[in-house]
């Protein structure tokens, strides 16, 4: 890996990395929201961050609310997405989406389920990962990414060129994904392809395993909340209330109050609909060393007994695989346990932990925390009404040796990973 930085977008998610495949760069993008910046605002980061008609190789999206995707329609504007690996969900999941996006942040996005070449811009690709329970956990697929995206940028180009030949509809996400692949399938950037290639050959070799894990018991509740203010969810799919628009005062005639009663529903499980996440493992299967530079100062820390200087660090060594958790719940049952297994070995070579939703007490769970951890990512609002980060989160990663980087709206906050350049002496842990 050449370069990974967490981008300043307040309450959301927004982060990339740079890889060098023989004699080109290879990028990655993991989710792009926000629920704290003005679309200007959101709009000027990307174009700090890219140039104009880059190419994003893949993105992968954890999962669908807004403060997590609403910055994606900027970026294929920018930039041009050749793969899209998403979380697949059920259409009662999906509508259930749109109608929290809509009621909580005022986005709609039916836009990403119903139009999606317009969302994510014409070309892209797309692959479903199913969830945790729909994995076959003896058959570790491998997808060679290069290899992938040249076959498939074939596919699609002659499959729009035909729908417009044809005057065919748009077609829909669902009808877009080409391909549905098992929580914990490999994905490689490698230019050797090929099922003849062994896994010892490819141990040097970066590789991105996502596991789309799904809330259940939260969707329960979620679902009994609403049947306490007379909204069953099955009138809420049916009536197709938070999907077309044209029919909202007909499906439902006080509108308004339907959607505070989905804000209020959300909230009162405390936005556990979040659970359902999509998490990614982004690394090698080796010891491999990058360099840290986060410039941000100590002062929203709270109060603790451990003594640190004011400023955290400029330049650190730490192991060059990150864990990027989306908004996981790491508190549900067994959950941690399964990630450490289903992982494996994998995770000794984490050096990065991306905290859960914004660092929320209701999401972390201090048993995901290693030896070989070094750095653990906050994105947050500075001013957001959750009180993210938790304090609590906050001290069990100082007490166990981890460095918090606080990732807000201010540009100073911006977190950059890369390969050593230069004669800048690393920050070593003792």
């Amino acid at each position: 890996m050449e370069q990974r930085i967490f981008y300043p977008v307040g309450q959301g998610a927004f982060y990339s990395e740079t890889h060098k495949l023989g004699d080109r760069t290879f990028t990655m993008v993991y989710d792009c929201g926000s629920s704290t910046l003005k679309k200007n605002e959101m709009e000027k980061i990307i174009k700090d961050a890219f140039e104009e008609n880059s190419i994003i190789d893949v993105l992968f999206i954890s999962h669908f609310h807004a403060d997590h995707v609403n910055g994606i329609e900027l970026l294929a504007k920018r930039c041009k997405i050749k793969l899209v690996i998403i979380p697949l969900i059920t259409n009662e999941e999906m509508v259930l989406v749109n109608a929290i996006n809509l009621s909580v942040y005022g986005f709609d996005s039916t836009r990403i389920f119903e139009r999606p070449e317009i969302f994510f811009g014409k070309g892209a690709s797309f692959i479903g990962i199913l969830q945790t329970d729909e994995e076959d956990l003896g058959n570790k697929e491998r997808v060679f990414l290069s290899e992938f995206n040249e076959k498939s940028q074939e596919r699609s180009e002659e499959t729009d060129s035909r729908r417009e030949g044809e005057n065919i509809k748009v077609a829909t996400l669902d009808e877009k994904i080409t391909e549905r692949k098992p929580s914990g399938t490999l994905f490689y950037i490698s230019n050797a392809v090929g099922e003849d290639v062994s896994n010892e050959d490819l141990t040097d070799c970066w590789r991105f395993i996502p596991f789309n894990y799904r809330a259940d018991e939260r969707m329960k509740k979620f679902k009994d909340e609403l049947l306490k203010h007379d909204l069953p969810i099955e009138e809420v799919v049916e009536s197709r209330l938070f999907r077309d628009n044209k029919n909202v005062k007909e499906a439902y005639k006080d509108v308004k109050k339907a959607h505070e009663v989905v804000k209020k529903a959300y909230k009162d499980i405390c936005g556990g609909l979040n659970e359902s996440s999509m998490i990614l493992y982004s690394g090698k299967e080796k010891k491999d060393i990058i360099y840290t530079y986060a410039p941000f100062s100590l002062h929203d820390f709270p109060e603790t007994e451990i003594l640190i200087p004011f400023k955290l660090l400029s330049w650190g060594e730490a192991q060059s695989g990150c864990l990027y958790m989306g908004d996981i719940n790491l508190n549900r049952d067994s959950i941690v346990a399964d990630i450490k297994v289903k992982l494996g070995q994998h995770l000794n070579f984490v050096g990065t932990l991306q905290v859960p939703h914004h660092g929320s007490k209701h999401n972390f769970s201090a048993d995901i925390l290693l030896s070989n951890m070094f750095y653990a990512v906050f994105s947050y609002g500075k001013d957001n009404s959750y009180k993210h980060p938790s304090d609590e989160v906050l001290r069990q990663l100082l007490a166990n040796d981890i460095f918090p980087l606080l990732v807000i709206e201010d540009s100073s906050s911006q977190v950059i990973q890369k390969r050593l350049v230069g004669n800048i002496a690393p920050v070593c842990r003792c």
